[in-house]
């Protein structure tokens, strides 16, 4: 009896088909991982647009009418905010945790907080006083990576929105009540435009 092996056709054949599925799995399987890491980036800037909306609104929710001194003996607004200049969101809020009231003299528990874009980031920047004697005493916190803008608009108690606050049409000399509700409005580069509204107590 007379046994037949594979000729050397049928032997490349086999080694073509081979690599054929070999790089179709390869590159299957190199797919799959993309999509995997793009949607862990996703998911990561996700996360990170919830706790930025989550800080912003813990401090919007205690805007309290306080203005403040700046460092060059002016008087600040209560809440401020024009997009000349890309001035910053900057407000006076209460609910400052103290965790050593005992210390004298004892810190405020009122808080300075500035929200800005900078260098296509969102930052939350924070002042040590609320009466700023000299320059310096704040933190900057990265709070969003990512960012094209941060639009701001403010609702007031008759019912209007406006883009700065106060109003361009308030009388400069006189206090202004704060607004009823805030929009903040986030062009992302990945998730695109996002848009929260926070109630003002």
């Amino acid at each position: 009896m007379i046994r037949r092996g594979f000729t050397l056709i049928e032997l490349l054949i086999a080694m073509v088909i081979t690599v054929i599925v070999s790089a179709a799995a390869v590159a299957g399987w190199q797919s799959v991982t993309d999509v995997e890491r793009r949607l862990d980036g996703i998911q990561r800037e996700l996360a990170a647009l919830e706790r930025a909306f989550l800080m912003l609104g813990r401090d919007l929710n205690q805007i309290t009418a306080r203005p403040i001194t700046d460092e060059l003996g002016g008087e600040r607004r209560a809440i401020e905010y024009s997009d000349f200049d890309g001035t910053a969101l900057e407000f006076t809020r209460a609910g400052w945790f103290n965790p050593a009231p005992e210390l004298t003299p004892p810190r405020s528990d009122l808080q300075r907080v500035a929200y800005r874009v900078e260098d296509e980031t969102l930052l939350r920047r924070t002042w040590f006083h609320l009466d700023r004697m000299v320059e310096g005493g704040q933190v900057d916190r990265l709070l969003l990576a990512n960012i094209d803008r941060v639009g701001w608009r403010f609702l007031d108690l008759s019912g209007d929105w406006h883009t700065t606050w106060p109003p361009s049409n308030a009388d400069s000399s006189a206090p202004f009540p704060i607004p009823r509700a805030i929009e903040a409005e986030i062009d992302h580069k990945t998730l695109g435009a996002i848009t929260r509204l926070f109630a003002v107590p």
